[in-house]
């Protein structure tokens, strides 16, 4: 074989290569989009008037049916109000951080996707026939980052009717409203997540014991080759704190770092504390 020939062969080898790698990503990433959790709940800075508190119930009720019975993931309700009502770990966990509770609350629910809803409805009775209109918007962020995906606004052209009560037609017209609005604050979600994700899943990973700067300064440089990005958030005697952005599941990046840490002198004996869909903590050992 001459020394052209050669090279041409070793160019397609990497070249196949190179498009085997890309087609694997392609389809982790397909089918992380596939599995996202998404949470519905109150825009916060809606201004909620006591009448309509039951009806932003219903509607966040109507876009989580609308979400399952597409086979995606849905945060419910009862858990996202039972998680808010504890203030003291809200504001220990977010004080100092750049970050809402509606965030916060997406974050420690494990969704993906959070999405507001700010709503307002009005309605009126006629001759024992009554009518609502409806005025939606959702706004889609992503919960790791809390960046602004997309949005959607939708104003009821035609009012909704009932026969039985002015109430009910209100809940007509939120209904029909989730349904003109959902798909397309979906659709705008998976296009902006399979942008953001040809970087990595973002990963909050916590070091327990991280006196010895040398010894993790070793560790998170040799972690750095075999991930797409690491930054160091902090580091104190007690704890490190880093974001971690891979294409892996949260196992296949727990046991990376685990197998990582035997090959560094003073971890071999790190052990998983908890793992959570993005978040994985570790006692390191030292």
């Amino acid at each position: 074989m001459c020394w052209t020939t050669f090279i041409l062969f070793m160019l397609s080898l990497g070249s196949i290569y190179a498009d085997s790698a890309g087609s694997e990503e392609e389809l982790f990433i397909d089918e992380y989009l596939e599995n996202m959790v998404y949470m519905v709940y109150i825009d916060e800075d809606s201004q909620i008037q006591e009448e309509d508190a039951f009806l932003l119930k219903k509607a966040i009720a109507a876009a989580n049916n609308y979400l399952t019975s597409r086979s995606l993931e849905a945060v419910l309700l009862e858990e996202v109000e039972k998680l808010k009502q504890d203030q003291e770990i809200i504001s220990i966990e977010t004080s100092g951080e750049d970050i809402s509770v509606i965030q916060w609350l997406a974050r420690k629910l494990n969704a993906d996707v959070y999405i507001t809803i700010n709503l307002r409805v009005t309605g009126e009775t006629k001759r024992k026939n009554h009518y609502a209109q409806a005025s939606i918007t959702l706004t889609a962020f992503e919960s790791s980052t809390g960046r602004l995906m997309g949005s959607k606004t939708y104003n009821q052209p035609e009012k909704s009717f009932s026969s039985t009560s002015e109430e009910e037609a209100k809940l007509n017209a939120v209904e029909v409203s989730i349904k003109r609005t959902m798909q397309d604050i979906i659709n705008t979600s998976e296009k902006y997540m399979k942008k953001a994700l040809k970087k990595g899943i973002k990963y909050e990973v916590f070091f327990e014991g991280a006196g010895d700067a040398e010894t993790i300064a070793e560790f998170l440089n040799s972690l750095e080759k075999r991930v797409k990005d690491i930054e160091t958030v902090y580091r104190t005697e007690e704890q490190a704190k880093c974001y971690v952005w891979a294409l892996l599941t949260n196992q296949e990046l727990e046991q990376l770092i685990l197998d990582l840490a035997k090959t560094i002198p003073g971890l071999q004996g790190m052990t998983t504390v908890s793992l959570r869909r993005k978040s994985l903590t570790f006692v390191t050992g030292l």
